[in-house]
């Protein structure tokens, strides 16, 4: 039997030449894939088949072709005075031109500018500046200069609209001066000087009023993430991203990068990144800029949109929650902690990294809380309702992925081994930092935190490589949750995990409900003297 030809299709005894389209390209192709029709004899379509598949591709080839182009079209509407001197530069650039080819070249004398066709071009010119033509006249003797503005994305003016018919008057009072410096070049004087208004203004640079500056379009987006509470943590990820683009680019415009430059960077940070960090942070970053850029008018297209990066899936050898001997062991050597006694003061431990290593383990295996949502805990956050002995995830004490508050109540053990003893004698604020520190990055304290928390657990050696020190308890608290049964729903509530479909929404997760639960987790076994400094 032969063996199956790629893109070589076979349906009801006969055979075609078939190619997917890729998703970027479908719109310019007007469809989801490429067939030519080869015959029902085998050997016939595959003797036809190469040439059928080489048309097929140039199609895609003149598609993405068109494709790259038109992701250079993009909307930067210029104002009056920008308008009406690139007009001017331009049109003094083409008299000069033409001056300058040979098949053009004057004759005799002979003016560009005969002097008949001189006044009658004035006349209409002055008519149009004067707000006397008509649709017909200005579209004949100025349309043509509006479309090009139209293609640059520079306007976006409708024909026979008041904006029209302003923008034409413009461009013909630009176009009488136009006409004055070439008939002054006739005569061999170059030293005219336009008296328009606009044209007499401070001159733009319009190759930078056309561009669209990459570090001010991420301001202009952070500005917009601010609101909603979200800049500071995209600033300090993607400030870098920025930065590498640029440099990678050799420019600051985001209207000049291409798919094809995206993917180029791309390749090139492979070479030092992981996959998952090129995709999750670089890739992300710049998507999500440039598709701002996109909803804002600024692009017409994301070159960036659909670019992945292949690789495998990390291998797992083992569950990514801790097992319960590992889980004993990091929270014994949490109990047992005792910080090493440093002679110098700069160099000792401070109280709150002490308490951080002693409860944030244990209030994370109750809870499967973050990490960084526990470290920013404030002694304000725990509460009690009738009997019941809570801590409350809050927005206001820092950065919580769902952006909503949820309330855990307290395990019996945390209450037993001292944690609101604990919390009752410190002051209000932060519990596991010091609020009134200066820092010296813009990182939120807690997520400094929750990495110097999972160094220390490394150098514990308790736990395996292949567990990650943070997340651990998050896995383990969802699979012991499975394993007694617990309503996925409620488990969700307690670990601010999202509603997984619209019904999941409806209803609220009561107190009482997830303290039935907390209260079904048995109590850990604590290993004593432990060596865990």
């Amino acid at each position: 039997m032969a063996g199956a030809t790629k893109n070589l299709l076979q349906r009801q005894g006969r055979y075609y030449a078939r190619l997917v389209v890729p998703g970027l390209l479908r719109s310019a192709v007007g469809k989801t894939e490429l067939r030519t029709p080869l015959g029902a004899d085998r050997r016939i379509a595959l003797q036809r088949f190469p040439l059928a598949m080489a048309r097929l591709l140039d199609v895609l080839s003149v598609a993405r072709r068109a494709f790259e182009a038109k992701q250079q079209t993009v909307r930067r509407p210029l104002n009056e005075t920008a308008i009406a001197q690139l007009h001017y530069q331009e049109s003094l650039e083409y008299d000069d031109a033409d001056r300058n080819h040979s098949d053009e070249a004057m004759s005799g004398g002979m003016p560009s500018y005969n002097a008949c066709y001189a006044d009658e071009r004035l006349a209409t010119l002055t008519e149009i500046a004067s707000g006397g033509a008509t649709d017909e006249t200005i579209e004949d003797q100025i349309g043509h200069f509006i479309e090009q503005l139209r293609e640059r994305g520079n306007i976006e003016t409708a024909v026979g609209t008041n904006e029209w018919r302003k923008l034409a008057r413009l461009l013909a009072s630009v176009q009488i001066e136009t006409i004055k410096r070439s008939l002054e070049r006739d005569r061999g004087d170059y030293s005219g000087q336009p008296s328009f208004p606009p044209l007499t203004r401070e001159p733009v640079n319009i190759q930078e009023v056309d561009k669209l500056p990459i570090r001010e379009l991420f301001a202009t987006y952070l500005k917009e993430l601010n609101r909603s509470g979200k800049g500071a943590a995209a600033k300090r990820r993607w400030a870098p991203v920025i930065e590498s683009v640029i440099t990678f680019m050799k420019h600051d415009d985001a209207s000049r990068i291409t798919r094809v430059d995206i993917i180029r960077w791309k390749d090139d940070l492979l070479e030092r990144l992981s996959p998952k960090t090129v995709t999750a942070v670089y890739l992300g970053a710049v998507r999500a800029i440039l598709q701002y850029a996109v909803d804002n008018d600024k692009l017409t297209m994301n070159p960036a949109t659909g670019i992945k990066v292949r690789a495998a899936a990390k291998i797992q050898n083992r569950s990514k929650g801790f097992t319960h001997d590992e889980a004993i062991a990091l929270l014994s050597a949490a109990y047992n902690y005792v910080p090493r006694q440093a002679k110098n003061p700069r160099t000792r431990e401070n109280g709150y990294t002490t308490a951080a290593k002693r409860w944030i383990p244990w209030i994370c295996a109750f809870t499967g809380a973050r990490v960084a949502e526990i470290g920013q805990l404030r002694k304000e956050d725990f509460l009690v309702l009738g009997n019941i002995q809570f801590l409350r995830i809050s927005p206001d004490a820092g950065s919580v992925k769902t952006r909503q508050y949820r309330d855990v109540p307290l395990h019996k053990q945390l209450i037993d081994l001292g944690l609101l003893d604990f919390v009752n004698q410190a002051h209000l604020g932060p519990l596991f930092f010091d609020a009134t520190s200066k820092r010296s990055s813009e990182q939120l304290p807690a997520s400094h935190l929750s990495k110097r928390l999972s160094q220390w657990i490394r150098t514990l050696k308790l736990i395996s490589e292949d567990v990650d020190p943070n997340h651990g308890w998050r896995h383990r608290f969802k699979t012991i949750s499975r394993e007694l049964g617990v309503d996925p729903r409620i488990a969700d509530s307690i670990q601010g995990h999202a509603a997984r479909t619209a019904g999941e929404n409806y209803g609220d997760v009561s107190l009482v409900a997830k303290d039935a639960v907390i209260r079904r987790f048995a109590a850990f076994d604590i290993i004593p003297n432990s060596n865990s400094q």
